[in-house]
C-alpha cells in the first residue's frame, strides 16, 4: 500500500499545486516530472537508460499526434477568428434562438460534441470557446463549459478509437462494451447539460425556465450511444448530431417565443462554415467510413520504437486529425479572402501562444510514461484493486479516471487499465465486460480534467491567470460525475 501511495504522489502533487498553491501549470508540470523520475530511478530501481527512452517516447507523443492536434485546432480557431467567421457562426447559431443558455447548450454541448466525435484527442475545445467569447461568455465560464462537454462524448471520441483501443487491450467484445458504457453513461448524458446551462445561467430557476433543451440534448447524447448499430464510427457521429438536433428540436417545439425570426443567408452561411465543412469532409472521407481511402492512406505511415518494450509510435502522415484541421484552417482562410502573408504571421502568433503549452503537454507525457514503463502504473492501480475486494466496482471507474489523467485520453486509459479491469472481473466472478465498459466510463468524466484538455482550454483562452478557478470547479464535477458512476456500477453488479 506505500508503493500504490507513493506511485500516486506525482499525480497528488500535479493537482494540489495547480488547485490549492495556485502554482501554473508551467512550472507544475517539470516539477512533478521531476518527482517522477527521482521515485522511478530510486524505488522502482528503473535503468537511467530506459528512463530516458521512456521520457522521450512520452515527449515525442506529447508532440504527435497531441501536439499536432492541439496547434491544428488553436489555428483553425484563430484563422476563423481574423476572417471573422466566429462572429457569423454566433450569427447562426442566433438564428435558432438568441437566448445565451440556448445558445451554450448548441455550441458547448451540441457542436462540441459533434467535433469530439469526429477528430478526437480534445480537437473540439477550442472553436467553441472562441465562439463563446464571441457571444459574451466570460472567459472563465467558456474554459468551464467547455470542459464540462468534454466528458461523454469523448467515450467514441475520434470515430471511436477510445472503444476499439479498449477492447484490443481487454480482449472483451465491442458490442457487450458499447452496451454497458451506454447504460452507465445515460445519466451524465442527461446531468452534463443542466450544469452547463447552469454556469451560464447562474441560478436554477433560470436553468428551469428552458427545462427541455438542456433535457432533448442530453437525450439525445444517450440515446444516440444506445444505437444498434454495430460501428463505434456511427454510433459516434450519430450521436453527436441527436445531441444537436435534440437541443434545436426542442426550441422549436417547446420555447417559440424564444426563437429567432433572423432569416438564414445560406450562400453565407455555407463561406461561414467553409473551414469547419473541408475539416469534417477531410476527417470522413479518410475515415473508417471510407474504407478504401482509409486503406490506402493508412499505408503512408512512419513506426518508430523508442521504448525496447513499449509499442512503436506511429505517425500517420495523411490521416492525422491535427493535420486536417490545419489544412481547413488555412484553406479555408485563403479562400475567405485572406492574404498568404496574413496566414503565415497568423500560424506564428498561433506558435508564440502554444509555446507554454507544448512544455507543458512534454512534461505531463513524459512523466505518463515514466510511470508506466517502471511500474509505477501497475503497482498504484494493483494496490488499490486487491485493497478493496468485492467493492472493487466502485473502483473500476476512478482506475479508469486515474489512467486520463495521467496519460490524457480514453484510448490510453484503456491500454493501460484494461486487462486489469478485465482479470479483477474474472478474480471476483463479475462480468468483465461491465468493468471494463466501466473503464471508458470513467475514463470520460476524467477528460474534463485531463492536463492536455486544459491546456488546450488555457491556449484558446490565451491566459493562464483561471486555471486554478477552472480546475478547482472542474474538480468538483469530476468528482460528482465519478460519485454517479460508482452507484450506477454498484447497482448494476447487483442485478446482473
Amino acid at each position: 500500500m506505500i508503493l500504490s501511495f507513493l506511485a500516486l504522489l506525482p499525480i497528488l502533487v500535479l493537482i494540489v499545486l495547480l488547485t490549492i498553491f495556485k502554482k501554473p501549470a508551467i512550472v507544475v508540470a517539470p516539477v512533478t516530472l521531476s518527482i517522477t523520475v527521482i521515485l522511478a530511478l530510486f524505488l522502482w530501481n528503473m535503468d537511467s537508460h530506459l528512463l530516458g527512452l521512456a521520457a522521450l517516447e512520452g515527449a515525442i507523443y506529447g508532440l504527435w499526434p497531441i501536439g499536432i492536434i492541439i496547434f491544428g485546432s488553436i489555428s483553425l480557431s484563430n484563422l476563423m477568428l481574423e476572417t471573422g467567421s466566429v462572429k457569423k457562426i454566433e450569427g447562426l447559431v442566433g438564428s435558432v434562438s438568441s437566448d445565451i443558455r440556448i445558445m451554450v447548450v448548441l455550441v458547448a454541448w451540441g457542436l462540441e460534441s459533434f467535433l469530439e466525435a469526429i477528430a478526437g484527442f480534445g480537437s473540439g475545445l477550442a472553436l467553441p470557446i472562441s465562439i463563446l467569447t464571441v457571444m459574451g461568455v466570460s472567459p472563465l465560464k467558456a474554459g468551464i463549459v467547455a470542459l464540462l462537454a468534454n466528458s461523454v462524448p469523448t467515450t467514441y471520441g475520434g470515430v471511436g478509437i477510445g472503444l476499439t483501443a479498449l477492447v484490443d487491450a481487454s480482449s472483451q467484445p465491442l458490442d457487450l462494451i458499447a452496451k454497458y458504457v451506454s447504460w452507465q453513461l445515460f445519466i451524465p448524458s442527461l446531468m452534463m447539460p443542466f450544469i452547463i446551462v447552469r454556469v451560464i445561467a447562474g441560478s436554477w430557476k433560470k436553468t428551469r425556465e428552458i427545462f427541455w433543451v438542456p433535457l432533448c440534448a442530453g437525450l439525445g447524447q444517450g440515446l444516440g450511444l444506445m444505437l444498434p448499430i454495430n460501428s463505434v464510427a456511427m454510433i459516434a457521429l450519430l450521436s453527436g448530431m441527436m445531441n444537436l438536433g435534440g437541443g434545436i428540436g426542442a426550441v422549436y417545439f417547446f420555447y417559440p417565443h424564444l426563437r429567432s425570426n433572423q432569416k438564414i443567408n445560406w450562400k453565407e452561411a455555407w463561406n461561414t462554415l467553409l473551414p469547419f465543412t473541408i475539416a469534417i469532409s477531410l476527417i470522413l472521407i479518410t475515415g473508417p467510413l471510407v474504407p478504401f481511402i482509409n486503406s490506402l492512406l493508412s499505408n503512408a505511415v512512419t513506426k518508430i520504437t523508442i521504448f525496447p518494450e513499449g509499442k512503436p509510435l506511429v505517425f500517420r502522415w495523411f490521416m492525422d486529425a491535427g493535420v486536417f484541421l490545419l489544412l481547413a484552417g488555412v484553406i479555408g482562410a485563403y479562400f475567405q479572402g485572406l492574404k498568404v502573408p496574413q496566414i503565415i504571421q497568423n500560424l506564428k502568433k498561433t506558435s508564440l501562444q502554444l509555446k507554454n503549452t507544448l512544455i507543458i503537454l512534454v512534461s505531463i507525457l513524459a512523466m505518463a510514461k515514466i510511470m508506466t514503463y517502471s511500474g509505477m502504473i501497475d503497482s498504484l492501480s494493483q494496490g488499490i484493486a486487491y485493497s478493496v475486494g468485492e467493492f472493487y466496482p466502485l473502483i473500476s471507474p476512478i482506475l479508469g479516471a486515474i489512467g486520463t489523467l495521467v496519460t490524457g485520453s480514453v484510448a490510453s486509459s484503456g491500454i493501460l487499465m484494461g486487462a486489469l479491469q478485465a482479470e479483477m472481473g474474472v478474480l471476483l466472478n463479475i462480468s468483465p465486460s461491465w468493468l471494463v465498459a466501466l473503464n471508458a466510463s470513467g475514463a470520460s468524466g476524467a477528460k474534463m480534467l485531463a492536463p492536455h484538455s486544459v491546456a488546450i482550454v488555457l491556449a484558446a483562452l490565451g491566459s493562464s491567470e483561471e486555471e486554478g478557478n477552472i480546475i478547482r470547479f472542474i474538480s468538483k464535477m469530476l468528482m460528482l460525475y465519478l460519485f454517479i458512476l460508482m452507484i450506477v456500477s454498484w447497482v448494476g453488479v447487483k442485478f446482473m
